[in-house]
């Protein structure tokens, strides 16, 4: 009975010490993925308002000339052009200063994460740009189309200027629901934040016979 009982033993052990060593892998997984969601973020959230302002400036301060900055409030005649064009450059600078600040957040994230193999990365800040996008048009929406009313998203459309407004806006919050689902993206990262596997990790417990 001696030797089945030893064995009994063994494998008990055996089972308790893989036991163990699996929720530490777990842990570990779960402190990589949140470490990892958490870096995203920030440049993440400020490449999608600078690039969701430099889009908006060129698509609808040139493009298509449907307003200005301040257009409801200065006419684009004398004095009022200059304004109008240094109120449009200004915009568009701020823009380009956050998106800027983004891109030196993702490279910094970028050499931080280098040799780890984050399956799924991709679309969780692909997530976050589109929310960043999504804040930057629901915060210019509020701000500029119904508290201060300094312009509109239309004002060639006449009386539907303010369906155009809405129609951004509840655009903008789709964008940024879907974003926000793409930043919970897992992919595959059960076996993606593990970088040793089973066998590089010793199988017997400590104080077990080879």
């Amino acid at each position: 009975m001696l030797p089945s009982a030893t064995s009994s033993g063994i494998s008990r052990s055996s089972r308790d010490y893989d036991g163990r060593m699996d929720a530490m892998r777990d842990r570990a997984g779960m402190d990589d993925r949140a470490g990892e969601r958490a870096s995203l973020m920030a440049p993440g959230l400020l490449c999608g308002i600078g690039l969701g302002g430099l889009i908006y400036g060129m698509v609808f301060h040139r493009l298509l000339d449907w307003h200005h900055v301040l257009s409801n409030d200065t006419p684009m005649t004398g004095d009022g052009i200059g304004d109008n064009l240094r109120a449009d450059g200004l915009f568009d600078l701020v823009s380009l200063i956050i998106l800027l600040a983004g891109i030196a957040l993702l490279w910094s994230t970028a050499s931080r994460m280098r040799g780890r193999d984050w399956d799924g990365s991709g679309v969780r800040l692909t997530g976050w740009i589109l929310l960043g996008w999504s804040v930057f048009y629901v915060v210019e929406g509020v701000l500029f189309h119904f508290i201060l009313d300094a312009h509109h998203v239309n004002e060639t459309a006449g009386a539907n200027e303010a369906a155009w407004d809405w129609g951004l806006l509840i655009l903008s919050v789709v964008v940024g629901v879907i974003g926000l689902a793409m930043t919970r993206s897992r992919g595959n990262a059960d076996s993606a934040v593990r970088p040793r596997t089973r066998s590089t990790l010793p199988d017997v417990p400590p104080g077990r016979p080879m």
